[in-house]
């Protein structure tokens, strides 16, 4: 079962305080998944939201500042309940989210992609999104490498799961393990958790890095 470290899927972030305090430093393997989808996809930006983690919204080069995002995410919603690739391809277009007026660093989102972080299990672990400032339609290939990311991500969580929940045991069998803080261990193991990425070439093809 997945440990409460992960939890589950955020339907969206808590609207915050005007004085909110600066977000906490995104850990790095997730982070890199948002940026990955934002390059592969072509996209003006992308997220990654895990409960108990701070959400991370990237461009395809870099983590985008908390006054650029939404304090809310008016896509996660249906992300989670969706199978497959969630589209919406014109939001003005779409009842759903046309007085949504979501804006990422001061521009209107036309578009988006995204996909449920669903286990094996069926238990949607998070979601992972694209946002687009114009409209339009995923290729197949994008929506394609979208999934392919998705699935990356799942496995990631699920593998830094299993570490936490391993070294929690182990500190209940090891006295010298018992001295070392549990938070301190799974800070440790969420930050050195290894992960598969896939990169996309121009032609849209994949390899493992």
């Amino acid at each position: 079962m997945i440990s409460e470290a992960i939890g589950r899927i955020p339907v969206g972030r808590a609207s915050t305080a005007a004085a909110a305090p600066a977000r906490a430093r995104p850990e790095p393997a997730l982070g890199g998944f948002a940026r990955l989808a934002a390059n592969a996809c072509a996209a003006h930006c992308a997220s990654i939201a895990i409960e108990g983690q701070p959400d991370v919204w990237s461009s395809s080069t870099a983590v985008l500042p908390d006054g650029a995002v939404p304090a809310r995410d008016a896509f996660a919603g249906y992300t989670s309940r969706a199978f497959g690739v969630f589209e919406v391809p014109d939001t003005a277009a779409d009842d759903r989210f046309a007085q949504s007026g979501t804006a990422i660093d001061g521009q209107v989102v036309r578009s988006y992609a995204g996909c449920a972080l669903r286990n094996a299990a069926g238990e949607v672990l998070g979601t992972l999104g694209i946002y687009q400032t114009t409209s339009r339609f995923l290729s197949q290939g994008q929506r394609t490498t979208l999934a392919l990311i998705a699935d990356q991500a799942i496995a990631a969580i699920e593998m830094q799961s299993r570490l936490i929940e391993l070294s929690l045991l182990s500190a209940e069998t090891s006295p010298a393990a018992a001295r070392r803080p549990s938070g301190a261990a799974a800070s440790a193991l969420l930050e050195s958790a290894p992960v598969a990425i896939y990169h996309t070439d121009a032609a849209g093809s994949q390899g493992d890095g």
